[in-house]
């Protein structure tokens, strides 16, 4: 607290050199059939480790994604960390690919 109030930086600005993974950061989509949207990427993403919880997690080794339906609004959020930019990038994108086919 003393260095944030004495830099007049965020925690967020102090730590950034030091973050570890590159993340999406919440990344919403109005999607008409989450139940269906969720069992396409269960399907594709089935050699990863699933996690059915709340919406659906699949972690692998270097990334995972998440993707919740709100309670809310009728939106879906998409989560998703890698361990470099470059695969957080590859892997959004063909996130965004499969639930923007599924509008």
């Amino acid at each position: 607290m003393n260095i944030m109030a004495s830099s007049g930086k965020k925690l967020s600005e102090l730590v950034a050199h030091v973050q570890r993974y590159a993340h999406s950061g919440e990344i919403n989509f109005k999607v008409n059939d989450s139940v269906d949207l969720f069992e396409k990427a269960k399907q594709k993403y089935s050699d990863g480790q699933l996690d059915i919880l709340d919406g659906i997690k699949v972690s692998y080794p270097n990334w995972w994604f998440s993707l919740r339906a709100s309670n809310t609004e009728p939106l879906v959020r998409l989560n998703l960390e890698a361990d470099t930019p470059d695969l957080m990038e590859e892997m959004k994108y063909e996130l965004i690919a499969l639930i923007t086919a599924s509008k």
